[in-house]
């Protein structure tokens, strides 16, 4: 099944009303009467009336007849329609179900890492500790990270940024795949990450992969990739280069990313730092419905979503974000990394995931993130673990596999030919009957087993 944002929900059939029971009435008095008739215009004159027999053709044969008839009235009347109307609102809420589960879908972080040239940025912007950081328009440097012999900056600065993380790394690289996602200006710049982590004595040599630091925002293909390791590790950098003007602030982050499936092997003794859930891609002039459908997906409850998070976002998708957020409903509050860091960087992506994993982490609720994406904007939540799906499912949708109206009703039918009086009915006849009538239920049962199993194949033919 293929799942993406912003899918209507297929619609729901309303369940039909079985016919009203005056309806059987009429049609018992209607063969009683045809019962009385057809006996008496037939019965032997020099036979007595007013015997068990004669009451029996009158009475008893036009209701073992009238099962028969209400049978095939509540099928053909409701039964039937019933089983279509429950096979294809089932299909709604297992659609749904299999929706909000792919909706909620994570990346879970295991730890992060931050370096920036204001300490204790996250905690200060939320005005959890300090005072303020305002830098807007600046371009700011990691100023107490400075090379030191025989060492280049980056290396200097990719040690201060692994070493938090090295007890972490070394325990869950033990059970699983690894591997390392390396953001940065240039390509040989995986090779300073390699040296720093054998300086560092972590396990490997891991595979390293090197993206442009200013390359889109991956999570969402990582979340439905294949090929993702048990375990990731995002290690992103923007330095100023020598000789050249600066035209951003410097950082630098990694991010202990896992499958949430790799973590079922540690029985809960790993508690990831927060969750990454799965992104979603708004154009430009779709930022509002792009927010929506996120919140419809319901990852997090909209009351725990308390901060909102931005950088490098335009004029105009700044002004539209915002514009979102109000007409979602959100009362979270708005946290925008360029005022509060100076002039924003390729990387920036990366460092809101780990400020606000951060403040997952000191109970802040949940946070939203908005970077840049294309033309557009991408939007996505980190917070704790995910709740359980949980969508009502509606107790009226049930069928029996085996129809009992149905079964009673053919039953009844192949009792009343036995009953007739005719000279052809035989003990082998009745029992031909009876097992002409067991193999027609059986062909009911066949019959509606395929029509679920068809309306199931135009549902998702359909939607999936």
């Amino acid at each position: 099944m293929s799942m993406q944002w912003g899918l209507p929900d297929p619609p729901e059939e309303p369940l039909p009303s079985p016919p009203p029971f005056w309806v059987y009435i009429i049609v018992l008095v209607v063969l009683i009467l045809a019962g009385a008739l057809i006996t008496v215009a037939n019965w032997p004159k020099e036979k007595p009336s007013m015997t068990g027999e004669f009451l029996g053709y009158i009475f008893a044969l036009p209701a073992i007849l009238w099962v028969f008839v209400c049978a095939l009235i509540y099928h053909m009347g409701y039964e039937f329609k019933h089983l279509q109307v429950v096979t294809w609102n089932i299909q709604c809420w297992r659609y749904r179900v299999l929706q909000q589960q792919w909706a909620r879908q994570t990346l879970a972080i295991l730890g992060s890492s931050s370096i920036t040239p204001e300490v204790e940025l996250a905690e200060r912007m939320l005005g959890l500790e300090g005072s303020m950081p305002m830098n807007p328009d600046k371009v700011m440097a990691l100023s107490d990270l400075r090379a030191v012999e025989g060492e280049t900056r980056p290396a200097t600065v990719l040690e201060a940024l692994l070493t938090p993380l090295v007890v972490t790394i070394m325990s869950v690289t033990r059970k699983g795949t690894f591997d390392i996602v390396v953001h940065s200006r240039a390509a040989d710049d995986a090779l300073e990450l390699r040296r720093v982590w054998g300086k560092l004595k972590l396990p490997g040599p891991p595979e390293i992969r090197w993206s442009p630091c200013d390359s889109a925002f991956p999570a969402g293909e990582w979340l439905d990739s294949t090929s993702m390791p048990d375990f990731q590790l995002v290690v992103a950098w923007q330095l100023h280069e020598p000789g050249l003007d600066p035209t951003f602030s410097e950082a630098a982050t990694a991010l202990l990313l896992a499958k949430p499936a790799a973590l079922e092997r540690w029985k809960g003794k790993v508690k990831p730092q927060a969750h990454l859930y799965r992104p979603i891609v708004a154009d430009s002039d779709a930022i509002g419905t792009g927010l929506a459908n996120l919140l419809k997906g319901e990852q997090v409850p909209q009351d725990r979503i308390k901060h909102f998070w931005s950088s490098r976002l335009n004029r105009m998708t700044r002004h539209a974000t915002k514009e979102a957020i109000k007409d979602g409903g959100l009362l979270a509050v708005e946290h925008d990394l360029d005022h509060a860091m100076g002039k924003p960087g390729p990387v920036n992506a990366w460092l809101l995931q780990a400020l606000a994993a951060e403040m997952v982490q000191h109970g802040q609720g949940a946070q939203l993130v908005a970077v840049p994406f294309d033309t557009g904007v991408s939007f996505n939540l980190v917070g704790g673990e995910p709740a359980p799906v949980a969508i009502p499912y509606d107790a009226r949708l049930t069928h029996s596999p085996v129809s009992i109206p149905t079964t009673l009703g053919i039953l009844a039918l192949a009792t009343f030919l036995v009953l007739l009086p005719h000279p052809v009915f035989t003990t082998t006849v009745c029992l031909v009957v009876f097992a002409i009538a067991l193999l027609l239920i059986a062909i009911m049962t066949g019959g509606d087993y395929l029509t679920r199993r068809l309306i199931e194949q135009q549902f998702w033919s359909r939607y999936g």
